[in-house]
């Protein structure tokens, strides 16, 4: 069985979006001289949480990829899915047990890192947060190692991919890469307005994205988020590059907005996750 993979391929040509999964049937693309950052399955499995209510119901889905970055660290990526639905559209997609007056109004999707710890002094590997999409506004940030200048790739010039949702990541010759989030790929409309902020003190490593409608939401709402990790290969009685993380969900939908008769349901999730630990 082949580990799913996410292709970044970096070729001397003028800047292309390609879907890896397109890459066989273009044969000539075979031919040129590149190299590649390559995002594989890390991990056994992800977080995989569904709950529901009369109001409406939410599944959050998560998947993490590793790929070579320096000689002593790796980029690990988390994707996180979230789809968030009404009571109202699962009445018109005839689910049974849905109450027809509610629809969206705010939610969220937060992912927070962790170091696994043992009573043994054993710990999984450290790691820095690097970026995360999609972000707030329109955004491009050159990303470099924490740990290592020797990186495992190089080469004179500046081409990259796009990822899903309007993400890509562009190699910048000597500094790193650079990683950057179009806005109006993604998010093509103004209503639900999307955020996304860290922590602050003892949480700046945690990422979440907001959603919040200025009038219900007759939809089912799907967020794709990512968050990009650089993790050293200093794990004590772990695997290398052994990480843990947590996914949480919320869902808040409302009914008769504006009225004397305005009702609220919410719906929580948590799944706690951990990759290439023993």
């Amino acid at each position: 069985m082949y580990a799913e993979k996410i292709s970044l391929i970096f070729i001397f040509l003028s800047f292309l979006s390609i879907d890896s999964s397109l890459v066989p049937s273009v044969p000539e693309i075979k031919k040129q001289n590149r190299q590649e950052l390559v995002f594989t399955s890390y991990g056994k499995e992800g977080a995989d949480e569904y709950e529901t209510a009369d109001f409406g119901y939410f599944h959050i889905k998560s998947n993490t990829y590793i790929a070579d970055f320096t000689d002593c660290s790796k980029l690990i990526l988390i994707k996180t899915t979230g789809e968030f639905t009404s009571g109202h559209i699962a009445c018109q997609n005839g689910m049974n047990g849905y109450n027809d007056v509610f629809h969206l109004k705010k939610g969220f999707i937060h992912v927070e890192p962790r170091i696994v710890e043992d009573s043994h002094y054993n710990h999984s590997a450290s790691y820095t947060a690097k970026s995360r999409w999609p972000l707030s506004p329109n955004a491009t940030s050159t990303i470099s190692s924490s740990y290592s200048n020797n990186y495992t790739f190089n080469s004179a010039f500046e081409k990259g991919i796009s990822m899903d949702g309007g993400s890509s990541i562009i190699q910048k010759s000597g500094v790193g890469l650079s990683f950057s989030f179009d806005n109006s790929v993604a998010v093509s409309k103004p209503d639900p307005a999307i955020s996304s902020q860290y922590g602050v003190g003892d949480k700046e490593d945690q990422a979440q994205w907001n959603y919040c409608y200025a009038v219900e939401g007759y939809e089912t709402l799907t967020l794709d988020t990512y968050y990009l990790l650089e993790v050293k290969n200093d794990a004590v009685g772990y695997n290398q590059y052994s990480i843990g993380y947590n996914v949480s969900g919320y869902m808040n939908n409302i009914s008769w907005h504006n009225t004397w008769w305005e009702g609220h349901g919410e719906l929580n999730s948590f799944s706690s996750i951990w990759c290439n630990l023993i």
